[in-house]
């Protein structure tokens, strides 16, 4: 879900998650209003905006991704789903998707309009629907209703 490693990380991203870091300090009400100004849908997720600001203590390495080449990408053995948020800030959507193409085109690549980088919080029924609608090793979808109670 509008995953890095495609194309090289950008400004644009990291003042992205920059401004999204700061309005994540700002009271709910007002930290509501600016997740569209920002565009950063997590900033309506109070649950998520707990776990960031519970994390902000902690001592971290942020790690660039490398961008994969296309014979990393070609190697990959298992089946791959790929959706790409139409308004990522963390790459151009269409160049990603248009790559992907070229270099793999058994790949299941979908660019989700009105979404982000946040596509799991913007569009969360759609994801679900992809992920239980895709193919398992052997061919075979997800069940939609499992009876499997482990």
């Amino acid at each position: 879900m509008d995953p890095a490693g495609f194309a090289p990380i950008t400004g644009r991203f990291v003042r992205w998650a920059a401004l999204g870091a700061i309005a994540s300090m700002l009271p709910r009400t007002l930290r509501h209003r600016m997740a569209g100004v920002v565009g950063n849908g997590v900033l309506r997720e109070d649950g998520l905006v707990e776990l960031m600001r519970a994390g902000w203590s902690f001592r971290r390495h942020v790690l660039v991704p490398p961008v994969y080449t296309d014979e990393q990408i070609r190697e990959v053995p298992v089946p791959v789903q790929v959706l790409l948020g139409a308004r990522s800030t963390l790459h151009d959507a269409q160049a990603v998707a248009a790559r992907l193409a070229d270099i793999t085109p058994s790949w299941r690549v979908e660019i989700v309009p009105g979404t982000g980088h946040s596509l799991p919080v913007e569009a969360p029924d759609l994801v679900a629907e992809r992920i239980l609608t895709f193919p398992r090793p052997g061919g075979t979808a997800t069940p939609k209703h499992s009876t499997n109670n482990r």
